[in-house]
């Protein structure tokens, strides 16, 4: 039997990160492995007019860094090792085709909790990965 893999997808918010603790406390559990995973946007060319493209790269590749060194605490505090992983796109497409390329067993993430109209509005990343994994997700308030 092969070593289960955790998917934790990070984008810095207080819910991402209480879901890393309780993703190392299921990991430790049942001895898996961890990628942590931050997503950014794509920086579109008509955005930055090929001026300062590099600069705005440097800053989100900084920006994603920083999360994931924040989500890391608690896994290097339970003895964990993990992959870390940025990717540029749609956070939730990326978040599922990255669970599916790692064979992940399972996903983990924090939800911001958007309720009522604004969430069905604005749609929800939390909500197009669970359309889009095939594998198991929980969310962690």
């Amino acid at each position: 039997m092969s070593t289960p893999i955790i998917l934790l997808p990070i984008d810095g918010s207080p819910s991402a990160l209480r879901a890393a603790q309780f993703c190392a406390d299921v990991a430790k559990a049942f001895k898996a492995s961890v990628v942590l995973l931050n997503v950014q946007p794509l920086i579109e060319d008509w955005q930055t007019h090929g001026l300062g493209h590099d600069a705005a790269l440097a800053h989100l590749n900084d920006r994603a860094k920083l999360a994931l060194k924040e989500a890391g605490r608690p896994l290097s505090e339970a003895g964990l090792s993990y992959a870390t992983v940025v990717e540029f796109g749609d956070a939730a497409e990326v978040i599922a085709q990255v669970a599916a390329d790692r064979q992940c067993s399972h996903i983990v993430m924090g939800t911001r909790g958007q309720s009522g109209m604004k969430g069905l509005l604005m749609g929800s990343v939390g909500t197009k990965v669970l359309h889009l994994a095939t594998m198991p997700v929980t969310f962690v308030h």
